[in-house]
Order: structure tokens, then C-alpha cells, then sequence
């Protein structure tokens, strides 16, 4: 997120000291602000009747719902589901026990699983399947809303700004689009920095 918008930051480095419950808390302490503070913003919005602070306010709740999926690299649920499994890199050993655990069960061979485990391999599993649900609602139920992702993004500030309308299903509509366009974003920034990772050491 930190290459999308400016936000304020805190070295929290030193928490991998602390116990799991106390990481836990810890990774939950931004979400928690953030619904403070989006809290305030929507009645304020209420009590002055400004659609532009209402926007603001569901832009940051939002924001905070995905921050708290597991499934989104390095976000607040993803830290949450490492210090629960203990394993830091958690889509190679999330994806690994998957393998193992499909690939004994068609050989009908016995698996012992633990309680970490079993998360690793559900992770996995609604990781795939929520990818999967993600790139059907965008490419093939909906791609129109994709491919006039900006055009609508345009429209919708511009009622705001001029016409003083601000429609809530118009938001939720670009919602899936603008998550899209966000992980592309993210996606060629990161392939760009590893590459640039790579020159350097060769």
C-alpha cells in the first residue's frame, strides 16, 4: 500500500520478540485507529450532511476490510495468519502442505496433520478459490466495468465535485475494478523492483 498512497508509518520490526497473542495485537492496532478515526469521519458526515467526507470515511473502512483479508501479501490478516502458523513464508509452505496433503489423499495414504497444518492447507485451498472467484467476477462476468474502470472513476468524482451527488452503488460498483487495477499496480511494481534487485547483484 505504501507505494500506492502516503500513509503513516511505524517500524514495528522489534515485535517479532513478543508472544504470538501480543504480534497479534499488535498487527491489529492500525485496523483498529483507522475504524476510529473512519468512525468520527462518517458522523460528522452525518451531522454536516458532506458526501465528501461520507466517501472519505468508506474509502478508509474499506480500506481496512482489505487490509484485514489474509489472502493479500503483507497485509494486517496476512502478518496475523503467520504469527498464528509460525511460518513466515506462508504461501510456499501453505501451498507445499496442499500438495502433500491432495497428493496422499489420492494415493490413500495416511497424513498426519496438526493444528497449524490444517490452516496452512485451508489457507491454500480459499486462496486458490477466492483467486479464481476474483478473476471470474472481473474478466468474464463483469470485464466491461474493468475496461471503463477509468472512465467511470471519472464520472463518479465528477458528480461529486460539480453536481454535489454522491451514489453509493456507483462506488460499489468500480469497488472489484479498482481492487483489480490496485494488484496490477503492485504486481509490475514488484516484477520492476526485482528486476532492478537482479542487476545489481550480477
Amino acid at each position: 500500500m505504501l507505494t500506492i498512497y502516503t500513509v503513516y508509518f511505524a517500524d514495528v520490526t522489534d515485535i517479532w520478540r513478543l508472544k504470538t497473542k501480543e504480534r497479534i495485537i499488535v498487527n491489529l492496532a492500525g485496523i483498529y485507529f483507522e475504524l476510529i478515526f473512519c468512525s468520527m469521519l462518517l458522523l460528522y458526515s452525518i451531522i454536516f450532511n458532506n458526501d465528501i467526507i461520507l466517501l472519505i470515511a468508506l474509502i478508509i473502512f474499506v480500506s481496512s476490510l482489505f487490509n484485514l483479508n489474509p489472502f493479500f501479501p503483507r497485509s494486517d490478516g496476512f502478518w496475523i495468519v503467520t504469527d498464528i502458523t509460525g511460518k513466515t513464508d506462508i504461501y510456499k509452505y501453505s501451498r507445499k502442505k496442499m500438495s502433500e496433503f491432495f497428493s496422499n489423499l489420492i494415493r490413500l495414504k495416511p497424513t498426519k496433520v496438526n493444528f497449524s497444518d490444517i490452516l496452512l492447507i485451508l489457507y491454500s485451498c480459499i486462496s486458490y478459490t477466492f483467486l479464481a472467484w476474483f478473476l471470474f467476477i472481473i474478466l468474464i462476468k463483469n470485464p466491461e466495468a474493468t475496461f471503463l474502470f477509468p472512465i467511470k472513476l471519472f464520472e463518479l468524482f465528477r458528480n461529486m465535485y460539480l453536481n454535489h451527488y454522491f451514489s453509493l452503488k456507483d462506488l460499489l460498483h468500480i469497488l472489484p475494478s479498482s481492487v483489480f487495477y490496485y494488484l496490477l499496480i503492485k504486481y509490475i511494481y514488484q516484477m520492476i523492483s526485482n528486476k532492478r534487485k537482479l542487476k545489481k547483484t550480477t
